[in-house]
């Protein structure tokens, strides 16, 4: 194929197919293709969303899929996607590009950032979201050292944020998590990321509804609705 006849967006699309796998998605004339995971995340969250949704917050939002998406609702004047990882923001900022909307804003934040200055970034938020993201908020990862290691103190940050819901999505048992979280909760004797310790802080501040389980089994899904 000659360099003429590429895509303008190949280059992107190498990237939005790269890692991690499970939030693949290409973008080809102005569409985004969903892949494997993220397509099937998508059918068991978006059912949990409201009818309107005038701002959206993803906490964790790797390539932007989610933002996207409910970026392109009619009534959707402000949709935010943070994350720490360098590499999904430069991903994130060229798909939003690519896909011509105005009304998104993709930060390289911390959930504690956005806590600390709601409306400097748009909210509070009409709906939030964290999935897959949790247990790297609290713990920490091999590519974001950051951590923030207490329920409480996450749960109160996701408080500020947040106007009406939140959808979650993520494991709440150590053995459920993945092989780095796993070791990292091995050197750490008295922490209570258990699902336990997360509803006692969760339900200080929300009302939690228990949907169900992901197609993995291993992440519960909960709508919270703020008090």
């Amino acid at each position: 194929m000659r360099k003429s006849d590429r895509d303008p967006n190949d280059t992107l699309n190498d990237d939005l197919l790269g890692y991690p796998t499970n939030h693949t998605y290409q973008i080809r004339k102005g569409e985004m293709i969903a892949q494997g995971k993220v397509s099937r995340r998508w059918r068991m969250v978006s059912p949990l969303y409201p009818l309107q949704i005038r701002s959206f917050l993803d906490v964790g939002c790797c390539k932007g899929y989610f933002v996207f998406r409910v970026a392109q609702r009619p009534e959707c004047e402000c949709a935010v996607g943070i994350d720490l990882f360098p590499h999904f923001i430069d991903v994130s900022q060229r798909a939003a590009r690519a896909l011509a909307l105005r009304n998104v804003q993709i930060k390289m934040a911390s959930i504690e950032d956005v806590a600390a200055n709601p409306s400097a970034y748009g909210g509070p938020f009409d709906l939030v979201q964290v999935i897959s993201a949790y247990h790297y908020i609290y713990w920490g990862s091999k590519r974001v050292a950051k951590s923030i290691g207490d329920h409480d103190s996450i749960l109160s940050a996701l408080a500020k944020v947040c106007a009406r819901h939140l959808v979650f999505m993520n494991p709440l048992e150590i053995s459920d998590c993945p092989l780095e979280i796993q070791k990292r909760a091995e050197s750490t004797s008295d922490h209570d990321y258990t699902r336990e310790g997360f509803l006692s802080a969760a339900q200080k501040y929300f009302d939690v509804f228990e949907v169900g389980l992901d197609d993995s089994g291993k992440r519960p899904i909960m709508l919270l609705a703020r008090r």
